[in-house]
Formats: structure tokens, sequence, C-alpha cells
């Protein structure tokens, strides 16, 4: 009788300690745990997944707010033997979507162009016609993740009356 009930609690020990030990290993850990994302983000393994136009460690930031203000720009751009170098302010507003911006004041001259998102520092630059013979054909932009600084092309084209002047004009900007 005492080794069946020995037998019996043994066992029960064993059982109790095997479970506990399947049940402890077996489970999910939740990493998310009370993450809370913002914006319609997701947590997947402990970090937020921002939807598209948010950023941030809880995707509490607009993607094109980081652009948003009152930048210094220089250019450079040479066109035959001439290189000339201008600065000028920029004003950069977003105003319909999460994906764009629009510079005010670019090429200091004209009203606004604008920009739209490629990557996470990046951006094209839309064309926009200025005159019947003078366009903005493009361009890109980064913002640099250390700095905080812009760079980046655009095309100047002109038209005249045998052939288009296509000038590359290089931009850097910052606060």
């Amino acid at each position: 009788m005492y080794s069946r009930t020995r037998l019996i609690t043994f066992t029960t020990i064993f059982f109790v300690i095997v479970s506990a030990l399947v049940f402890n290993f077996s489970c999910i850990k939740d990493k998310c745990g009370n993450l809370i994302c913002q914006n319609s983000g997701i947590c997947v393994g402990g970090k937020c997944s921002c939807k598209r136009g948010y950023e941030g460690d809880l995707c509490e930031r607009k993607w094109n707010d980081k652009f948003v203000g009152t930048w210094h720009n220089e250019e450079y751009f040479a066109r035959d033997t001439v290189s000339t170098h201008r600065k000028f302010d920029w004003s950069i507003t977003s105003r319909f979507t999460l994906d764009s911006f629009y510079i005010d004041d670019f090429a200091d001259s004209i009203n606004s162009v604008l920009c739209t998102r490629t990557a996470n520092r990046t951006f094209n630059i839309q064309s926009v016609q200025i005159t019947d013979n003078l366009k903005i054909s493009g361009g890109n932009g980064t913002m640099d993740s250390i700095t905080g600084n812009i760079s980046g092309s655009y095309f100047f084209v002109k038209k005249l009356s045998n052939k288009d002047t296509v000038v590359t004009v290089y931009f850097s900007c910052s606060k």
C-alpha cells in the first residue's frame, strides 16, 4: 500500500511538473504587450509597423512633417562656361496628402512645386511649366538622416527657336 501511494504521488508530481514546463515553453509571448500604435499602425514583434504616410516609434508623426518649414537653399549650375551660385529661402508646406508636400518660391521664382514621396527620406520634384518656353522638368531630393539637410537636383528646360537647352541644377538646403 505504501509503495502504491508513493507511486501515485510521484506520478502526480511528475505529471504536474511536465505539464507546467510544456505549458510555459509552448505559449507564445506577446511582445506587443501594452504597445499602442497610433494612426492605424500595427504592432508586429514588439514594434509598430506604420501605415504609409506615418513614421516614428508609435507612428505618431506624419511623414511630410520633417520637411515643413523655412529652408536656406543654395543652388549651383553651369551653362556653357559660366557657373552660377544662388542663395535664397524655400518654404515647405504640407497641404493635401501625407505622401507629398509643396516647395514655395522654388527656383527663387516659381510659386510652388509639388514633391511626392519615393521612400522614407526621398522625394521626386514634379514637372511644372513656368512660361511658354521655360519649365522645370522634374528632379529629386533626399534628406540626410544625420544632419537633416536636403540635397538633390532638378532640370531647368528653356525652349529656344532651334533646340531645347537643359540645365541640371544642384541644390542643398538647411533649416
